[in-house]
């Protein structure tokens, strides 16, 4: 085919697109929803061989940060891409499941979305603690200290009591209950 022919075949392809927008969507669709779903596939599979290898994502790894090193390295993946897989694999066992679950969830992007939002479950740090445990035993601590220094008056007593009405207020609004029976 001369290089003219291939020009005037390809104006007339690129007319019969821009004429119907869906048409080309589709086309465009049907090359790249099957490339999300191997390369969610695909990281998940990594995810799974690492956990295999070196355990839950959620522990700190003494040995499994060289490793996760030398994989970003080799394979040109950024480190927190790795970490990100190691959860998906770790939070959705079965790709099946995860796929009846998050139908929407087509691509690698929408995945992540997933990942970093809020679940229903307790949430934990960079260290597999609850929030909840870290927070309760933050606020024992700085107590334990007020107590010891026995300086819990005056502007100090006035601005801690802000500060606890502010956070029992803010936490009330975005719906968080207290239980008030203990």
């Amino acid at each position: 085919m001369s290089q003219v022919s291939m020009k005037i075949e390809s104006e007339t392809s690129l007319e019969n697109h821009s004429n119907n927008g869906d048409e080309l969507l589709k086309t465009l669709r049907g090359i790249w929803e099957p490339y999300c779903r191997k390369d969610i596939d695909v990281r998940h599979e990594m995810g799974m061989h690492l956990n295999g290898l070196l355990g839950s994502p959620t522990k700190r790894q003494t040995h499994g940060a060289k490793i996760i090193l030398r994989v970003s390295t080799e394979l040109q993946i950024d480190k927190s891409d790795i970490c990100r897989m190691r959860r998906f694999a770790q939070q959705f066992k079965n790709l099946e499941a995860f796929r009846r679950e998050h139908p929407e969830a087509i691509s690698w992007t929408k995945v992540r979305t997933l990942l970093s939002a809020p679940r229903n479950c307790a949430h934990t740090d960079s260290k597999g603690k609850t929030l909840k445990s870290t927070l309760t035993r933050a606020i024992k601590n700085y107590f334990s200290h007020l107590q010891a220094s026995s300086s819990l008056d005056g502007s100090l007593a006035d601005e801690l009591r802000s500060a606890i009405l502010a956070l029992i207020t803010n936490a009330e609004n975005a719906g968080i209950q207290f239980d008030s029976a203990r």
